[in-house]
């Protein structure tokens, strides 16, 4: 029985670390041949004595040649023995170091300019919210169905009435715009508080960071001002941006009657919407059916038909007669 000591688990560990290196080291090297394909494409797998990369129908067999250079080679992708291309040496490309975090003050911008976007658009959706659906409405229904009728007056006089499918269109479309506000305008407010938090905590910690800091990095455009002006400088920044956010917390709670009013008016307008809609698309409805009853009423007094019959005389008793049903949507008989 073989026992495993800590040597020998330092040597795994230590050939799995040189084989992670040198993966990593090709397909550095093969992203750089390649630079319009996403990294996460570029995956090297271990053959026997080298590494093969697969890139779409290409295949490439690569060796590490020494701790800056890798050997590419394109080859078969079923027989990695035969060359398509001669190989090339390429050169690793170093590390990629991540960006430094920006510093509290520049996350302190970043966050200011995003609370000042986030004013208007919330003001502007609550107005249009209540010019859509007012809260204060006692009757809903009553006044949608004088808004939005099926049927509206011929422009000729003497006319029958015809049918108004535009208006049912519109409101169709404000039932849409009603429902999108009730669901997007409440989540655009949490969203909003979420902001103003993230931006106190920011603005809190950059003014920890003025006054901990005792020889911070200066701006090159600072440079030879007093200490004192540039602390002044960054905590007006931070006075200005604790401002507006001041004034989009004071616009939410400002809002925030208007925005219960309409979550609560809105359902009720909704449903009250949807049937001014369906009885406008049954008076619609109706208004046709109206017409083929008038066309097949007129099929009764068809004066080729009266002409014909006085013509004839005697002979026409013999004649098969139309008979009408009492329901006109019916089809006529012979009899």
């Amino acid at each position: 029985m073989t026992t495993t000591t800590a040597e020998d688990l330092a040597a795994k560990a230590k050939t799995k670390q040189i084989e992670a290196d040198t993966k990593a080291r090709i397909e550095r090297a093969v992203g750089s041949e390649h630079p319009f394909v996403p990294p996460a494409q570029i995956r090297a797998v271990a053959e026997e004595d080298y590494w093969v990369v697969q890139i779409d129908a290409a295949c490439f067999a690569c060796r590490l040649v020494d701790d800056r250079h890798v050997q590419i080679a394109r080859v078969k992708s079923e027989d990695h023995a035969v060359l398509m291309e001669m190989p090339r040496r390429v050169v690793i490309p170093p590390v990629p170091t991540p960006p430094s975090p920006p510093s509290p003050l520049a996350t302190v911008r970043s966050l200011w300019q995003q609370v000042r976007d986030a004013r208007d658009p919330i003001r502007s959706q609550v107005n249009d919210w209540g010019n859509k659906v007012s809260p204060h409405r006692p009757d809903p229904l009553a006044d949608l169905r004088v808004q939005y009728v099926g049927r509206s007056p011929s422009p000729i006089v003497g006319a029958p009435d015809v049918a108004n499918a535009d208006l049912l269109r519109m409101l169709g479309i404000l039932i849409a715009e009603a429902a999108s506000y009730l669901h997007e305008v409440p989540a655009l407010v949490i969203e909003n508080r979420r902001l103003i938090e993230t931006a106190m905590a920011a603005i809190r910690t950059a003014r920890e960071s003025i006054v901990v800091s005792t020889t911070p990095r200066r701006s090159p455009l600072t440079v030879g001002e007093p200490r004192a002006q540039v602390t002044r400088s960054e905590e007006r920044i931070l006075e200005d941006a604790e401002t507006d956010v001041g004034n989009l917390k004071e616009i939410l709670d400002e809002l925030g009657p208007d925005i219960a009013d309409l979550t609560t008016a809105t359902p009720r307008f909704l449903v009250a919407a949807l049937q001014v809609l369906r009885e406008g698309w049954v008076t619609i409805a109706a208004l046709r059916l109206e017409g083929l009853r008038q066309h097949l009423q007129a099929l009764r007094q068809i004066p080729s038909e009266r002409d014909a019959t006085a013509v004839l005389g005697d002979l026409a008793a013999g004649v098969p007669e139309i008979r009408w049903p009492v329901n006109l949507l019916e089809a006529p008989t012979l009899g």
